[in-house]
């Protein structure tokens, strides 16, 4: 019993630590948190002893492994949507605590019988290094594909050609930045217009800009932007979506063109190892953006959803088929 007691004490401080280092759950969370997560760690020591110090760690982490996710399906299952959002963000980082904990407290019982300095000693360093090296790697992935996204938008309008979009009430004005200008200039004629920068392309449709958005993922706010450029010309009536990807280096800009039933051009070419997917979807309330981001090692990411975000000035809209004018016939009488 006594044996039992150690364990579990070691366990859950074990949890509490690395929980609080690593953000994966508030103090008060990880300290009710870790004293039923510490039940199992301790109840197995009689298994840990049985198979000794090499072969304890690795039962110990496999368990943690398994603990951490039967707590994600619990609140899969029976948590809020807001819950399960933030388990999610954390599940990576909740499996490598879970597991450098149990496997610690596995070896501090494998070795208790030798002393209490040295179990204590190895159970430390060992749960130290699992702890450091996952978090250290969901850290890197989480900065190069969990930052920010940077979302330009320019549309369309049906004004004469010294004229500018007039601004809704209420709606901000957006202008280029010297980076996105010459950027713009590699791929289209950039002028200046009444309204600020005019872009048009090569069948003449010019381009202003609509509203600038940034969308942060809550788990990594302060990562490096990435920055996407979208130029739509006329927005083809009903329901629409486009895929654009965001590509892995976090430095480069794409710039997207929006063509019809989902056709696309990007500038970069798309990749094939994109990390980050903008879905680009038109509905009669707005623009909705989804953020889908790739992580190399699972899906690691929820969805992040914005929208729909609504107009800051009026933009061109298609035709329905329906509503175009049939082409007038001069040879009906022949």
């Amino acid at each position: 019993m006594k044996g039992f007691a150690f364990t579990y004490w070691f366990a859950w401080a074990l949890l509490l630590v690395a929980a609080a280092l690593t953000g994966v759950a508030s103090v008060p969370d990880a300290f009710f948190g870790g004293l039923v997560a510490a039940i199992p760690a301790a109840a197995l020591r009689p298994v840990h002893v049985r198979i000794g110090a090499r072969f304890a760690p690795v039962f110990g982490a496999a368990v943690g492994s398994v603990w951490a996710s039967l707590m994600f399906l619990k609140v899969r299952w029976f948590g809020t949507p807001d819950n399960l959002a933030a388990a999610s963000w954390m599940l990576g980082t909740d499996i490598a605590v879970h597991a450098a904990a149990f496997a610690g407290a596995a070896l501090f019982s494998a070795l208790q019988s030798r002393g209490t300095g040295l179990a204590v000693g190895a159970g430390l360093t060992l749960s130290a290094a699992m702890s450091a090296i996952p978090y250290g790697v969901i850290a890197a992935i989480d900065h190069q594909v969990a930052g920010p996204v940077e979302v330009l938008f320019l549309a369309s309008a049906d004004v004469p050609a010294a004229e500018a979009p007039a601004p809704l009430a209420g709606a901000t004005a957006v202008a280029l930045s010297p980076d996105e200008t010459s950027l713009l200039k590699e791929l289209y004629l950039v002028t200046e217009g009444p309204g600020g920068a005019v872009v048009q392309d090569d069948l003449n449709r010019r381009y202003w800009p609509l509203w600038r958005k940034r969308l942060t993922y809550p788990g990594n706010p302060g990562g490096p932007v990435r920055r996407l450029i979208v130029l739509a010309p006329a927005l083809p009536p009903g329901a629409q979506t486009w895929q654009i990807p965001g590509g892995s280096d976090p430095a480069d800009r794409t710039v997207a063109h929006l063509g019809p039933d989902g056709a696309l051009r990007t500038h970069p070419l798309s990749s094939s190892r994109q990390s980050v997917r903008l879905d680009v979807a038109l509905s009669p309330g707005g623009l909705s953006f989804d953020v889908v981001r790739i992580s190399p090692v699972g899906d690691m990411y929820v969805t992040l959803n914005t929208g729909p975000l609504p107009w800051t000035f009026p933009a061109s809209v298609e035709e329905a088929p329906g509503e175009r004018r049939p082409r007038p016939k001069f040879d009906a009488g022949r």
